[in-house]
């Protein structure tokens, strides 16, 4: 599928939710008007267009997607998240370090298309932003990697971890030491709580800052020069908290538990 094809689909949501409607298998003219509740003169040239890029053939009066339609709707599904996602403010993802993405979760940032930036004050940047104080009471799971130490952080979590929520938190050692020096008593609580799992990864490498709970997640990234912006990327939306989620485990399959001495 050349380029100018996918920028056509992209023009158009109905061509997209056509080409979705037909993986389900070959379907007549009729078909596809009753589902989309449109006449032949709006679908018909439509289709057309479609056919003569090679993404949909006619045999028999039936529909459906070509060889090539099939093997790219996936990829085309995530060429239009991506793009809906930099539309979002497309000097973010410019100025952004995104090198310790990992290349699978890289090729689905899309799914992070349903988000908002938080743009903070430079004199609150490191305070516990409203959205996630909200949400904090009420999930069930956290999973968390902290490349810095925000005031807060020893005792945002603690509540949830009393209550038996599960919390997996991944520090720096850097940032594990400094935890423990300046907050020992609520160090002490993270590590030994059957609730919380510690884990301590080496310094050295700007990877992001995640908070992903079940139910909201709050992801910042350091800029190309090495300073964490006054920007972070916060959704409630199913797709994107799996993706930090995951993202968050992929960091957490490379650091090490911290153990009670």
């Amino acid at each position: 599928m050349q380029s100018s094809e996918i920028n056509y689909i992209w023009l158009s949501e109905k061509r997209l939710n056509l080409l979705h409607y037909l993986q389900d298998g070959s379907k007549d003219i009729d078909q596809i008007k009753s589902h989309f509740n449109i006449n032949s003169r709006l679908i018909v040239p439509e289709i057309k267009k479609l056919i003569k890029a090679g993404i949909i053939i006619e045999a028999d009066g039936l529909y459906k997607l070509s060889g090539i339609g099939e093997l790219n709707l996936e990829n085309l599904q995530s060429f239009i998240d991506t793009a809906e996602l930099i539309e979002i403010d497309p000097d973010y993802w410019e100025n952004n370090d995104l090198t310790q993405i990992p290349d699978k979760l890289y090729r689905r940032i899309g799914e992070l298309k349903n988000s908002e930036l938080h743009v903070y004050d430079l004199d609150d940047i490191f305070d516990c932003p409203d959205p996630l104080r909200k949400t904090i009471s009420t999930a069930k799971e956290f999973f968390i990697y902290m490349p810095f130490l925000p005031p807060t952080l020893p005792s945002n979590f603690l509540e949830p971890i009393k209550n038996g929520k599960k919390v997996c938190m991944i520090l720096t050692r850097s940032i594990l030491e400094k935890m423990e020096k300046e907050f020992p008593h609520e160090y002490e609580l993270h590590l030994n709580s059957p609730n919380c799992q510690l884990f301590v990864c080496e310094d050295g490498i700007l990877r992001p800052m995640i908070v992903a709970q079940d139910n909201f997640l709050l992801l910042g990234f350091f800029k190309n020069d090495g300073i964490y912006g006054n920007k972070e990327l916060m959704s409630n939306d199913k797709k994107a908290i799996e993706w930090g989620q995951e993202l968050c485990r992929c960091y957490m399959n490379i650091a090490e538990p911290v153990t009670k001495n």
